[in-house]
């Protein structure tokens, strides 16, 4: 019996008829990347019509051979948008989509969630934190997809922070509140993809609805780049 579903499980994800990168993201976040297939058929048909929609304006760009910054905007960047940058960055090393460079921001600044940190651990991501003294009211730590893909700093920002693109980036917003915002330009509202806010808690991850909203971010993210690859691969035929 385990046999059998074995091999089952071995032509689900053997679907694929492009090339996963290989060694480019650790073993760990791999797997759950891997694992993510298995449950895009959760996902009801009027989200995958706004993924594509936002996948169709990624291979737009990438027909015309023009780089791809994507910015997730949310309101503190403290969790959603954080766990969205970072799967961005995953899948697209996954699927060996290069040119694509995801960022994050919020309306205002705070810090990131460690209950984000924790899940991203668990996922496959190592972690290290720069700012070990204590009392850094918005600590910075070192995130890493694997030793052949570069590390970046993650920490809480604006969306006009310097480290996020000015011009010529497609904005995905997470918060249904911060459309009403009237301080923020048209310009970061373009795209939507809300989720449920993660609250603040320390340590573990307590809570089952934030654990199953962090993985809903991840299959999002994973649906959308698997769309993309093989939008860019038809585009090539």
């Amino acid at each position: 019996m385990k046999k059998i579903a074995f091999i089952i499980l071995i032509q689900l994800l053997g679907n694929h008829s492009y090339t996963i990168a290989q060694n480019k993201i650790e073993k760990k976040l791999e797997k759950y990347i891997s694992g993510l297939h298995l449950r895009f058929n959760t996902i009801p048909a009027s989200r995958k019509k706004v993924l594509k929609e936002l996948g169709n304006a990624i291979v737009k760009k990438r027909i015309k051979h023009q780089p791809i910054n994507i910015l997730a905007i949310g309101k503190s960047n403290a969790a959603r948008t954080q766990v969205m940058e970072a799967f961005i960055k995953a899948t697209t090393a996954y699927y060996d989509l290069d040119s694509i460079y995801s960022y994050s921001g919020g309306i205002e600044v705070s810090k990131v969630n460690e209950q984000v940190i924790t899940w991203l651990r668990e996922a496959g991501f190592s972690i290290e934190k720069i700012d070990k003294e204590k009392g850094h009211e918005n600590p910075k730590y070192l995130i890493s997809i694997g030793k052949k893909s570069p590390d970046y700093t993650l920490f809480s920002k604006r969306y006009d922070h310097p480290f996020n693109p000015p011009e010529d980036f497609i904005s995905i917003l997470v918060d249904e509140n911060i459309l009403k915002n009237k301080s923020l330009p048209l310009k970061y509202k373009k795209h939507q993809l809300f989720y449920r806010e993660i609250k603040s808690v320390e340590g573990k991850v307590k809570s089952q609805t934030d654990h199953e909203g962090m993985h809903q971010i991840a299959l999002d993210i994973a649906y959308l780049m698997d769309y993309v690859k093989k939008e860019i691969k038809l585009h090539r035929e």
